[in-house]
């Protein structure tokens, strides 16, 4: 479940209590309860996420190691070829050498990509996170200073009158 509907369900839930005075409002305990136990289980899904973007920056990682050594195999089996030809070894020991130097540098440039990427990606969901735990928390505690003072104006007879 999306933590920010829950959120708008938490401030439903508020605006649903009956009002006392001084802004206090009494709230439905169990609704509340479970409410912030939906809470919790989204929480997760978030940090989920997280470790997913992270899981796929290991995986551009891999695939691009794996590009490298790929390229790298072709370049030796044609530096190997090339060499069998004995008219053609300076030239193909060049042409080996050229093949290397480029794989080399594609390989670097997709282990850079990518990790630049991953680590974007990481970034953002730790921002992403953070905010929507900094607004839950505030929001939480709010909600449960109203609802300490709400039991303690109730515990001290200062409620409203009986109707």
């Amino acid at each position: 479940m999306d933590l920010l509907f829950l959120i708008d369900r938490l401030e439903a839930l508020v605006a649903e209590g009956r009002s006392l005075p001084w802004g206090k409002v009494i709230l439905d305990r169990q609704r509340l309860f479970n409410l912030v136990d939906q809470m919790r289980v989204a929480v997760p899904g978030d940090l989920r996420e997280a470790q997913q973007i992270v899981q796929e920056k290991d995986g551009i990682l891999d695939a691009a190691k794996t590009e490298a050594q790929r390229i790298l195999a072709a370049a030796e089996a044609e530096y190997r070829q090339r060499i069998e030809h004995s008219d053609f070894v300076k030239l193909g020991q060049a042409r080996a050498k050229e093949i290397v130097d480029e794989a080399h540098n594609k390989a670097q440039e997709l282990i850079a990509a990518a990790e630049s990427q991953a680590a974007t990606r990481k970034k953002e969901a730790d921002q992403y996170t953070l905010e929507v735990l900094r607004k839950l928390d505030a929001q939480l505690v709010t909600l449960l200073a109203n609802v300490k003072r709400g039991i303690e104006l109730l515990e001290e007879g200062k409620g409203p009158a009986p109707r």
